[in-house]
């Protein structure tokens, strides 16, 4: 299978481009890595493979409405954790 009909094959059956899903994996990540208190953008970026800190902060917003800060904060405020 070439690697063009992979990716259409891919995309017909998730309605989602693979680049598309990475990413979101890549978010998903990049959340659960900001749970902890002491979790700085630049590392988790680094870390999930978003690149940089302002990259993780644009593609944060845009997956999940928040920025990571405001997502930190109403994650804490959901589990009794200090802000």
């Amino acid at each position: 299978m070439s690697e063009r009909t992979l990716h259409r094959l891919y995309r017909s059956v998730t309605g989602n481009t693979i680049g598309q899903d990475l990413v979101a994996r890549r978010i998903e990540a990049a959340a659960l890595l900001l749970r902890e208190d002491d979790a700085k953008l630049e590392p988790v970026a680094i870390e999930t493979g978003l690149g940089n800190a302002k990259n993780l902060c644009r593609l944060f917003k845009e997956h999940l409405g928040l920025t990571p800060g405001q997502w930190k904060q109403s994650f804490q405020s959901q589990t009794g954790e200090p802000a």
